[in-house]
């Protein structure tokens, strides 16, 4: 399970930088003079980023894909009750009458 949510969760993270990377310039190109301030910084793609948005998918991945697996594994009581073998009433019995 995890597995597969590695390959849809690390796929979607290759098209969101294939995304970002081509769509970059053309945003930064329609950025008005006026906003261009002394402390404005036009946006970039770096290794800050880059390291910032990995592990927010490994975060992801390990929700996603980590807690339904580790949810699966446990075993649950009750169904371990149902593959008891069933008890026959005796002749006799009450539960008897209503079968």
């Amino acid at each position: 399970m995890l597995g597969e949510v590695a390959v849809v969760a690390f796929a979607g993270a290759g098209i969101g930088f294939g995304l970002t990377y081509g769509l970059l310039g053309a945003f930064t190109s329609i950025i008005p003079a006026e906003l261009t301030w002394s402390w404005f910084e036009a946006p970039v793609m770096n290794a800050r980023v880059f390291l910032f948005a990995l592990l927010a998918v490994v975060v992801a991945m390990a929700v996603a894909g980590g807690l339904p697996a580790w949810r699966a594994s446990r075993v649950d009581r009750a169904s371990r009750s149902r593959m008891a073998p069933a008890r026959r009433p005796a002749v006799g019995d009450r539960t008897s009458a209503f079968w």
